[in-house]
C-alpha cells in the first residue's frame, strides 16, 4: 500500500525542519513551528516545536438572554438597534402665556434581528422639548431630560417587539412665548444613565434616534393673572 500525500508532506517537513523548530499537525492540517491560527471563533492556537498549544477566550456574562455577535465575532454583546421613533402630540387646548401639560404617546420600534431583549430597572430616557424648527436643533424650548416615570424607564424589551410610552406629560412653557412660535415638539430617544443593564443602544444605518412633529391644533389664547 502506498504511502498517502499528506503523509509524505508531513515526513519531508519533519526531515527538513531543525530539530527544534518542527511543524504541528492538528485537526489533519499542518502548521509551522511558530505561527499562529484560529481553531475557532474564540480558540487561538500556535504551533511550538510539534506541539500544538491552545487557548480558548471566556467570554462575560451579558445581562441579556440574547447576546448579538457582531464585531466580536465570539462573545456577543446587548444591543438593541432602533429602527424608527414615532411621535404623537395628543390634541388639547393650548394657552399662550401659561404653563401647559401637553400629552403625547411616543413608540420606538427595532430590528428583530440585531435586538437582544432587554430587562432591568430605569432602562429607558425620553426627552422633550418645543422648537421653532422641524428638526429640533438649534434652541430647544422647555427641554426635559427624563419625561418617563420610573414605571416607563422600567419597561420590558422582548425582542422583536416595540416600546409604547403611551400619555405621557410633557410641561410645555408659553409663559414667554406662543406655540405659533414654536411649532414643533421633538423627542430623543436613549438609554437612561442609570439603568441597571448594560447595553449598547444604536440607531440603524442613517436613522436619528430624535424626531419632531408639528402642532396642528396651535390657538391662540390668553391666560391673563387675575390680580
Amino acid at each position: 500500500m502506498l504511502p498517502s500525500p499528506r503523509w509524505l508532506v508531513c515526513k519531508s517537513l519533519f526531515s527538513l525542519a531543525d530539530k527544534d523548530r518542527l511543524p504541528c499537525l492538528y485537526g489533519g492540517k499542518i502548521h509551522l513551528h511558530g505561527t499562529r491560527f484560529d481553531l475557532d471563533e474564540c480558540t487561538i492556537c500556535s504551533c511550538d516545536n510539534a506541539t500544538t498549544f491552545c487557548s480558548t477566550r471566556t467570554c462575560p456574562i451579558t445581562d441579556c438572554r440574547d447576546p448579538i455577535i457582531g464585531i466580536d465575532a465570539c462573545c456577543g454583546a446587548c444591543v438593541v438597534t432602533v429602527t424608527d421613533i414615532k411621535l404623537t402630540v395628543r390634541p388639547t387646548t393650548l394657552l399662550n402665556g401659561a404653563l401647559n401639560l401637553l400629552p403625547i404617546d411616543v413608540t420606538i420600534d427595532f430590528n428583530a434581528e440585531e435586538s437582544s431583549s432587554i430587562s432591568g430597572t430605569e432602562l429607558w430616557q425620553v426627552g422633550v422639548w418645543g422648537s421653532p424648527l422641524s428638526t429640533g436643533k438649534e434652541k430647544k424650548e422647555s427641554y426635559t431630560k427624563q419625561v418617563l416615570d420610573e414605571s416607563l424607564q422600567s419597561q420590558t424589551l422582548s425582542k422583536g417587539d416595540s416600546l409604547r410610552f403611551q400619555q405621557v406629560l410633557f410641561e410645555f412653557d408659553l409663559r414667554e412665548s406662543s406655540c405659533n412660535d414654536i411649532p414643533y415638539v421633538c423627542v430623543e430617544f436613549g438609554r437612561s444613565e442609570s439603568a441597571s443593564a448594560e447595553f449598547n443602544l444604536l440607531a440603524q444605518e442613517e436613522k436619528s434616534l430624535t424626531t419632531c412633529v408639528k402642532i396642528n391644533f396651535c390657538e391662540v389664547h390668553l391666560h391673563l393673572k387675575v390680580i
